[in-house]
C-alpha cells in the first residue's frame, strides 16, 4: 500500500496534522497491540509477495496475516477528534462484504459507528467513510481480526474533506444505448463508481479483464443521453481493462442471450450476471413485477443490484433495468 511519502508524491492532498496512521514509523506510534494477529512490530513490503507490491504497497503496514490467518487480534488507535469529512484508507484482505469479524472500524467508545472490510486480496483499494455527522465528535480505530479464517492488511488513514480514490477515470458524453465493460471470469475485483455530472448513480464491483475479455458487462445508459458520464476506480493502479471500456448501440455477444446451450428456458434469468434470491411478486395494473439480487457486471454476487423483470402472464418475461443500484 502506498506509504505516505509515496501518497505525497503522487500529489494526493494530504495534511500532514490529519493523517491518523501511515505505519512507517519504527514502532506502533501510540497504537496497542492486542493478540498475535499482528506480529509485534510493523509489516514491511519487502517480506510479501511481488503481486501485492505491484498493486502499489510500499514500506510498512498493518498486517493481520503476520503469522497465518488463524491467528486473531486488534490494533487500536489512540483517540482522535473529526474534524474533516472523510476517513480514508487503503485496504486490503480475503474477507467477505459484511465481514463482522475481520475489519476496520470507526469506534465511539464502545460503539462501532463505521466498518470496512478488505475483501479484494491480492487487490488493494481506497476505502472512505463518510464522517460528516460526526464533525467534532471524538473516535478512534480498531483494526480487528476475530476469525481464524480471514485477514486484512491496512495503510494510510487520514482525514479529508474529499473522498480518496484511484488516479484514472474516463469521462464521455453519452451519446448511445450501452456502457461497456471488459468482463474476464478469473481476473481480479475492482471496485468502479458510474457519475454523471459529478454525481453517483452507481457503485459496483467488477473482475475487470486483463487481455481478451470472457464477455462485456453493459450498462444501458440510454435516460443519461447528452449528459457528462465518468466511470471512477477505488484502485491506486489503474487496471490494464480500463482504456477498454466504450459506448455502443449493441452488446457483443447479444445474439446469443438465450441461445446457450445450459441457459433455462422455462425459468426466468437475466441476460447476463449472476442472479439469486428472486422476491415478489407484485402486480400492478395487468403486470406482474419480478425482483430479485443481481450482479450485471459478473458471474460472483458483490455488490447487488435489485434486478427487475415483468410480465403479464408469468410465463414470457421482459428484463427492465435494475430498480435498486448500490451508491454510496
Amino acid at each position: 500500500m502506498l506509504a505516505c511519502s509515496e501518497l505525497k508524491k503522487d500529489a494526493i492532498n494530504t495534511d500532514e496534522s490529519m493523517i491518523v496512521a501511515d505505519f512507517d514509523s519504527d514502532d506502533w506510534n501510540g497504537w496497542s497491540v492486542q493478540g498475535d494477529a499482528f506480529g509485534q512490530s510493523l509489516h514491511s513490503i519487502e517480506n510479501m509477495p511481488e503481486a501485492l507490491k505491484e498493486q502499489g504497497l510500499k514500506d510498512g503496514f498493518a498486517n493481520s496475516n503476520d503469522i497465518g490467518p488463524a491467528a486473531i487480534g486488534k490494533l487500536i488507535s489512540p483517540k482522535f477528534t473529526i474534524q474533516k469529512k472523510y476517513l480514508n484508507f487503503l485496504i486490503s484482505g480475503n474477507g467477505h462484504y459484511n465481514a463482522e469479524d475481520c475489519n476496520l472500524r470507526l469506534m465511539m467508545g464502545d460503539s462501532i459507528v463505521r466498518y470496512a472490510a478488505g475483501t479484494r486480496a491480492p487487490h488493494i483499494e481506497w476505502e472512505s467513510f463518510d464522517l460528516a455527522d460526526l464533525i467534532g465528535q471524538k473516535a478512534h480505530i480498531e483494526i480487528a481480526d476475530e476469525s481464524d479464517k480471514l485477514y486484512l492488511m491496512v495503510d494510510h488513514i487520514f482525514q479529508s474533506d474529499e473522498m480518496q480514490l484511484g488516479p484514472f477515470r474516463k469521462s464521455l458524453i453519452a451519446e448511445q444505448q450501452y456502457l461497456l465493460f471488459p468482463v474476464s471470469k478469473g481476473g481480479k475485483q475492482y471496485r468502479l463508481r458510474l457519475e454523471k455530472e459529478g454525481d453517483v448513480t452507481e457503485q459496483f464491483v467488477i473482475k475487470m479483464a486483463e487481455g481478451e475479455p470472457d464477455f462485456w458487462a453493459f450498462k444501458d445508459v440510454s435516460q443519461h443521453r447528452g449528459k457528462q458520464l465518468t466511470v471512477k476506480g477505488n484502485s491506486p493502479v489503474k487496471p490494464e481493462g480500463f482504456d477498454k471500456i466504450y459506448q455502443s448501440n449493441t452488446v457483443p455477444g447479444e445474439d446469443l442471450f438465450y441461445k446457450e446451450a445450459n441457459r433455462p428456458q422455462f425459468h426466468f434469468t437475466s441476460k447476463q450476471g449472476w442472479i439469486n434470491d428472486p422476491n415478489g411478486l407484485v402486480y400492478h395494473e395487468g403486470e406482474w413485477h419480478l425482483m430479485y439480487q443481481h450482479n450485471p457486471y459478473g458471474i460472483i454476487g458483490s455488490e447487488k443490484h435489485w434486478g427487475h423483470a415483468i410480465s403479464t402472464d408469468l410465463v414470457h418475461w421482459e428484463e427492465r433495468p435494475s430498480s435498486v443500484v448500490p451508491d454510496d
